[in-house]
């Protein structure tokens, strides 16, 4: 087969010759005769020989092209699927390789009508080539309609398509690795022998291709990333032949050093080494030569422009396949910026206290007069020597300084005499053991008054650990590409996803993490580059931004087994990836010694700041909870604490009281009391015996047990210091420091809180011994002011006449008194309420709604009030904190304190000169406190006068009331002794202008009478007032039946019932219930009642009579669906002449003493009455209770029915008072008037509209509408 731009296929040696000879031969001159008539066995021999041959040929001209490096690879795999199609005979067929993740991936396909794709969409032949590749074996199916690898639909789609069997052969590496499976697919069954013999031939040609395109392309990409990676490391790297010459170096050392690659190139290592240092540079060479595999060098080089710099050289030997010496490779660090932070550090810890114990430091002290010498046993050591040693002088110089530096160090001792200055020196020292230890020594010079040196002092310290060796490198190119896990140094290769691509085993050293845990690395990489949120791509392409981009910053970090370090990364993005990823190469170098040195000394200057800072903050305070709080607060900040308290201890050692702390956000306050012994009674002993506390988790305590852990975890608590202060043998009070997570507290951290505690007492005690003599001398100013408070309140409850304005005067004066922020004054209604109800006279400090749910305080036994508590104790009630006061917890009063700001309370009552309750004095605080006694002297004392005023305002007012009913008494009794007279005097006018009709003269007569015996009741009633005031009711008492007696009283109103048109209903238990009462009185009452309610309802309303039992008590109710009463009527309506306004219109006739009559009736039998009602239109209820006798009696009394009549005259007349109307209409109709008479407001109404009349003549009280508003609607 031809392809275009490659030579044509070379026949087999012999083979076009011979067919040529074969085909042109005259076979007719032979016995087997023409071509044309050979035998069909003898065609197809010579038919299968030419296509042997042409397999053949093709195989050959494959198997050239595949060794070609030029071909097109997707063309010899399409030329490969062809052939094996040709030599199997098959309709199609294809090839599929092994990818990266293991599975079958299709690369070439041929023979198919349509697409692959959908071929494979309608048939799913893939599990044949899955098994094939599983066993690396070739699976033949002779027959698809018997195989067991397909299903019916399968099955079915193969056959639809010709396919009737088909074959799949692994395609196998030399090594025994499956590459691929290339599968042929056949209509007339698989091949024979001899195709699959040349179809084995051809797999094998494809296979060893593949294999050595994958290897070619591994190779190239690894060789990429390793030329890439030594050009981008940020270490410098060289390569140097067996002369020393250089043969390679990388970008970053040509940096380091400021020369273009081309110039180093060929230079010798010497020509770039300060001479300083080249001697020990050219011993490791040959060291490396006589057979060292790899050494670590910490030398000089020179950059282009002359200035040296301070490098590490980590340096390895090349050597060749007979361990000759090739040359060299070295790692090269610039530790520059390292050397002049060592000597910084070494500055810094000359001020810093020579006795801090940071590394192995030695110190040594020189007389110079006498050569005598003092050193510490760590410097002893650093010597070789043992502490009982004595390290002399002279035998330091003589013996243990190695010769080469003798002279050096005797150089720089007088140097540093006779500058005045610093002694700095590194030098060898053999130990007695022969090894050989690099010292480093700093230290001045001491001088007499005169200037002459007298002393040395100085530290030092053993170096040679940080002159060791670092990771060799391998010698080969297998070396050469795993630099990166060999460099001795922390060194990582990684792709913009997080993918972890190489790690040093330096790094994996110093972390504990390999690259097997890379998704604990990615998390890891995201801190180190600041990513929190977003893409990892995204994040690393901002910040590197472009090919050979740097970051350099310091990340703190916590290695596998939980150690925290400090690194300096160093990384760079040299480019991409062939997939298209960025990768970054990142370099870390541990400085964690370093940061913590600096830490040391931030922490240091920290705490001296902080008690500079803490004394300047608690001078100038007085208020000792002020002091408390403000050292809190600075010693919380200071330590970055979650809460720190200041706590006062009670007498018996075990209370704590915590009146303010210092809590961070999402922190709650510890304020208030709490017992030692809820955390533990080993607590409790260790504080009262003045050890501080100290605990780092609370949960993971093995003394603690889950009692105390459930107390640490109420209070959010999980590690705390707790420094106790004891004074004169008691533990007095305690500083403690808390955090909600677990802490490791540091030593200086612990003697901070100890110092900070015993300051805030010595603060707290200047400040009380102050606030004593203020106190003293304020408590007499403010004694002297109270009692000239108290006679100016005095002097005004005997001159001020606005009564508020008292009231106004004593809450501000009780304010005064008692410190307080808020006062208010109560005055006592007893017969309001179960318990009675205080009503809010006046106030000082609330806002006016604060006030508002106040103005009446219901002090009933539901009320947590602290009024209505101290009212019904009957003494003063303190509530010192309210959120901690068990009756008020999770009730609506508690939430008032809280939304008015209140948070302490005291209510005094007030009491009469009778000893009875007459209001309430109450001081509020908004912070929990504890009145004093003196203050409670003088707020009783302003208590006595509040009472006063309350008692004579009291008097007062009932003087008031008594003269008001005694005026509507007069009005009353007026009214009601001229609605008789007017009908008599009518009468007596008819009497004079008629004669003579007996008829009228009847009528007029029972009129008359009637009219009489209602004065003679005014009159009774008016003795009965006279009886009730005197108290000479008498009672002639006897067993009589509750039954005999109810039915006296329902006969007696019975009339005034059936002409109001009322259904009654009586419901009286069958039981005999007797009592021991007055049956003509006690019918009264009832009689009374039933009068009421027939007289306040409506026309055809319900009343209902009802007696029930209770134990020894009998209650009869009666009932009614009137016009009801309200809630200020339910009290007042058994007082003397009263009468609802409501209920005016619906009186007929009365003083307004009948239920009066009813409760002193009711009450002289030992009973009780009550009224009910759920307000105006609801109806009433009147509730009799009476004790039972052992037997059971009956008495009636009587009352006198109201006769209504109707008439229709001409003027209209209209008064509810039938007979007083009736006799006005006849009387003005004698004179000749066309008169019309109505009985009730609207009924004028309604006439007038109808008559127009001249006249109207109207009675002031009327139902439905009286006098004035029908007037009024007229």
């Amino acid at each position: 087969m031809d392809t275009h731009g490659h030579e044509p296929e070379r026949r087999i040696a012999g083979e076009g010759d011979w067919l040529r000879r074969v085909r042109a031969f005259d076979w007719a001159s032979t016995p087997l005769g023409p071509l044309t008539s050979w035998p069909h066995s003898l065609r197809t021999a010579l038919q299968l020989h030419e296509t042997e041959i042409d397999h053949l040929r093709r195989l050959q001209g494959l198997s050239t092209r595949l060794v070609r490096n030029d071909e097109d690879e997707d063309a010899l795999l399409q030329e490969v699927v062809a052939a094996a199609i040709a030599i199997t005979g098959a309709q199609s067929g294809d090839l599929r390789l092994v990818h990266d993740d293991g599975a079958l991936a299709l690369i070439a396909s041929q023979g198919f009508e349509r697409s692959f794709a959908d071929f494979h969409r309608a048939v799913d032949a893939t599990q044949v080539a899955d098994e094939t590749a599983s066993t690396a074996r070739r699976l033949l199916i002779d027959d698809i309609a018997e195989s067991p690898w397909f299903d019916d639909t399968t099955r079915a789609a193969l056959e639809a398509c010709g396919i009737r069997s088909l074959q799949s052969t692994p395609l196998l590496a030399r090594d025994g690795r499956v590459l691929g499976v290339l599968s042929t697919h056949h209509r007339d069954g698989v091949p024979g022998e001899r195709d699959l013999l040349l179809l084995d031939l051809l797999i094998r040609q494809a296979a060893d291709w593949i294999e050595r395109a994958h290897a070619t392309e591994q190779l190239e990409d690894s060789e990429r990333r390793l030329h890439t990676i030594l050009h981008q490391t940020v270490a410098g790297i060289l390569i140097a032949d067996a002369d020393g010459c250089l043969t390679y170096v990388n970008r970053c050392l040509c940096r380091m050093l400021g020369y273009p690659e081309d110039e180093l190139i060929g230079k010798h290592i010497a020509a770039i080494t300060d001479p300083t240092c080249l001697e020990p540079t050219l011993d490791g060479v040959r060291r490396l030569e006589s057979g060292m595999p790899s050494l670590t060098l910490e030398e000089r080089f020179l950059r282009r422009d002359g200035q040296a710099i301070w490098s590490s050289a980590s340096v390895t030997s090349l050597r060749g396949p007979d361990g000759s010496y090739e040359g060299l490779i070295a790692v090269i660090i610039d530790i520059g910026d390292h050397k002049r932070l060592e000597v910084s550090l070494r500055e810094q810890a000359d001020r810093l206290e020579l006795a801090l114990q940071t590394g192995r430091l030695g110190t040594w002290h020189l007389d110079l007069l006498t050569l005598e010498t003092q050193a510490s046993d760590q410097c002893k050591a650093n010597f070789g020597l043992a502490p009982d040693e004595r390290l002399d002088f002279q035998r330091a110089f003589e013996e243990m300084i190695h010769p080469e530096d003798r002279d050096a160090m005797r150089k720089a001792l007088a140097q540093t005499i006779a500058a005045h200055g610093h002694y700095d020196a590194e030098f060898r020292v053999i130990w007695p053991d022969g090894s050989v230890h690099w010292i480093v020594s700093r230290g001045r010079a001491v001088y007499d008054a005169d200037g002459r040196a007298i002393a040395m002092t100085g530290v030092n310290f053993d170096d040679t650990d940080r002159r060791g060796a670092v990771e060799q490198l391998r010698e080969n190119e297998a070396q050469l590409r795993r630099t990166i896990e060999d460099a001795p140094l922390a060194l990582a290769l990684h792709a913009d996803d997080g993918e972890i691509l190489n790690l040093s085993r330096h790094w994996t050293e110093l972390t504990g993490y390999t690259k097997d845990d890379a998704p604990v690395l990615q998390d890891w990489l995201r801190r180190a580059y600041g990513i929190r949120n977003g893409g990892f791509g995204e994040a690393i392409e901002r910040i590197f931004g472009g090919d050979h981009a740097m970051v350099q910053t310091d990340i703190e970090i916590v290695t596998r087994n939980g150690q925290p370090r400090t690194w300096s990364l160093n990384a760079s993005s040299p480019g991409k990836l062939r997939d298209g990823r960025r990768y970054v190469v990142a370099m870390a170098l541990d400085i964690t010694e370093r940061k913590r040195a600096e830490a040391l000394m931030r922490r240091s200057a920290a705490r001296a700041a902080f008690r500079v800072s803490l004394s300047d903050l608690l001078r100038p305070l007085h208020d000792t909870v002020e002091i408390q709080c403000a050292a809190a607060t600075a010693l919380c900040e200071h330590l970055g604490a979650d809460r720190t308290l200041y706590a006062e201890v009670d007498e018996n050692g075990n209370t704590v009281q915590v009146h303010t702390d210092h809590c961070r956000e999402g922190m709650p306050s510890a304020s208030g009391r709490h017992e030692l012994t809820s955390f533990g009674d080993e607590m409790g002993h260790r504080l009262r015996a003045g050890r501080t506390v100290v605990l780092d988790d609370a949960h993971a305590s093995s003394t603690l047990g889950q009692h105390e852990r459930d107390a640490y975890e109420r209070v959010h608590v999980r590690a705390h210091v707790s420094v106790p202060l004891v004074k004169e043998g008691r533990l007095v009070a305690l500083v403690s420091v808390h955090q909600a997570s677990p802490r490791l507290w540091a030593g200086d951290e612990i003697a901070l809180i100890e110092e900070t505690a015993e300051r805030t007492w010595a603060a707290i005690a200047r400040a009380r011994a102050e606030n004593a003599v203020r106190e003293s001398e304020a408590r007499l100013e403010a004694e002297l002011a109270d009692a000239t408070l108290l006679q100016s309140i005095s002097a005004e409850l005997v001159h001020e006449e606005s009564e508020d304005a008292l009231y106004e005067n004593l809450v501000g004066a009780a304010m005064a008194i008692m410190r307080s922020q808020f006062a208010v004054l109560q005055r006592l209604h007893p017969e309001r309420g179960a318990g009675g109800q205080l009503e809010l006279l006046a106030s000082r400090g609330f806002e006016p709604q604060d006030t508002a749910d106040w103005t009446w305080i219901d002090a009933g036994p539901a009320s947590r009030n602290c009024s209505a508590q101290a009212l019904r104790a009957g003494q003063r009630i303190t509530i010192v904190d309210v959120d901690h006061e068990p009756q008020l917890g999770g009730t609506a009063d508690l939430d008032r304190y809280r939304h008015a700001g209140v948070a302490a309370v005291q209510s005094t009552p007030l009491f009469a000169r009778d000893g009875e309750i007459v209001g309430m004095l109450s001081t509020h605080w908004t912070r929990p406190h504890v009145p004093a006694e003196r203050d409670l002297r003088l707020i009783d004392i302003l208590a006595r006068q509040a009472a006063d005023l309350i008692e004579r305002r009291q008097a007062l007012e009932d003087l008031r009331f008594a003269d008001r009913r005694k005026d509507e008494f007069l009005a009353t009794l007026a009214h009601e002794l001229r609605n008789p007279l007017a009908p008599l005097r009518n009468c007596l006018h008819i009497l004079r202008a008629r004669e003579g009709d007996d008829a009228q003269l009847h009528k007029l007569h029972g009129m008359m009478e009637r009219q009489v015996s209602h004065m003679v009741r005014l009159v009774d009633d008016l003795m009965e007032v006279s009886r009730i005031t005197r108290g000479e009711i008498e009672l002639r008492k006897q067993r009589v039946s509750l039954r005999d007696v109810l039915e006296t009283a329902i006969e007696t109103s019975r009339p005034l019932l059936e002409q109001a048109n009322h259904h009654f209903e009586l419901d009286v238990a069958t039981e005999s219930m007797q009592l021991d009462a007055d049956p003509m009185r006690l019918a009264q009452v009832f009689t009374n009642l039933l009068n009421n309610a027939a007289k306040y309802t409506p026309g055809g309303g319900n009343i209902t009579l009802q007696t029930h039992r209770d134990g020894d008590v009998v209650e009869v109710r009666v009932r009614d669906n009137g016009i009801g009463l309200t809630a200020e009527m339910l009290t007042e309506v058994f007082d003397m002449f009263t009468q609802s306004e409501h209920g005016r219109a619906h009186s007929q006739g009365g003083l307004g003493i009948g239920l009066t009559l009813v409760r002193s009736l009711v009450e002289q039998h030992g009973g009780t009455v009550e009224a009910r009602s759920a307000g105006l239109g609801e109806g009433s209820e009147f509730v009799v209770r009476l004790p039972l006798a052992d037997v059971v009696h009956v008495e009636e009394g009587g009352d006198w029915p109201v006769v209504r009549q109707r008439n229709a005259m001409s003027i209209v007349v209209a008064d509810d008072n039938h007979e007083s109307a009736d006799s006005m209409a006849l009387f003005l109709q004698m004179r000749g008037h066309d008169v019309r008479t109505v009985y009730d407001g609207r009924a004028a109404l309604d006439a007038i509209a109808e008559r127009l009349p001249d006249v109207v003549l109207l009675d002031l009280g009327m139902p439905t509408l009286d006098g004035y508003e029908t007037c009024q609607k007229i």
